[in-house]
């Protein structure tokens, strides 16, 4: 299950858009939050080497795809399959 999404820009990492599921279920939301925007930072620095990739953190995975400057961003169960949809 998608528990978090967020776009950014990533010439400087400023985040444009973010959606969070009903949050009520996610009990350290705040903590994976700043771990996005730490990785937006980094890819802002030109730390980006993949235009799409996937980053596990705790029981959660950060997917993400690299297009025109934007970061698109989600974050999931580890146990969720995607198949060939958005980031996958």
């Amino acid at each position: 299950m998608v528990k978090l999404t967020m776009i950014a820009r990533v010439t400087d990492g400023l985040p444009l858009a973010e959606g969070l599921d009903d949050g009520r279920d996610l009990t350290d939301a705040e903590m994976y939050k700043q771990q996005v925007k730490a990785l937006f930072k980094n890819l802002s620095k030109g730390h980006n080497e993949a235009s799409r990739m996937s980053v596990e953190t705790g029981p959660y995975v950060f997917h993400y795809i690299i297009e025109g400057r934007v970061c698109y961003l989600t974050m999931c169960d580890r146990s969720y399959h995607c198949s060939g949809n958005f980031l996958c």
